[in-house]
């Protein structure tokens, strides 16, 4: 597994293997907030997204956490190749590897507040 690590940082993404504090700090937050809110969301799921409002007003705080560190750690990686501060051998791959991280919150925040009442729900007998 650390070869596969030390590949991606090689080969993708560089500054995910270096001490910077920022990116600390970002590791830290994910740590502490984004575990515990999966969690809300796998409840969330089984009771049925339309049964738990609950799960809004995370889910918006959440989405523009990740949005604002993924724009961050491209920017800071596609910027910083861009203008020689980092030796980057692939931005754009990173952008598309990182991408999903940014749509995927995204499109779960519209469906959270999507009106459920034009869903077609399936029922079993």
């Amino acid at each position: 597994m650390r070869f596969v690590i030390e590949e991606y940082i090689r080969l993708v993404d560089p500054v995910f293997g270096t001490d910077e504090v920022w990116h600390r700090v970002l590791i830290l937050l994910e740590i502490l907030f984004y575990i515990p809110y999966c969690v809300a969301t796998l409840v969330a799921l089984f009771r049925g997204v339309e049964n738990c409002e609950w799960i809004r007003v995370p889910t918006v705080m959440i989405t523009t956490m990740i949005v604002e560190s993924y724009v961050m750690i491209i920017g800071h990686n596609v910027i910083g190749a861009l203008i020689g501060k980092i030796h980057h051998p692939a931005p754009i791959l990173l952008v598309f590897i990182y991408l999903p991280f940014l749509v995927l919150p995204v499109s779960w925040t519209f469906r959270v507040f999507r009106d459920n009442s034009k869903v077609k729900v399936w029922k079993t007998a």
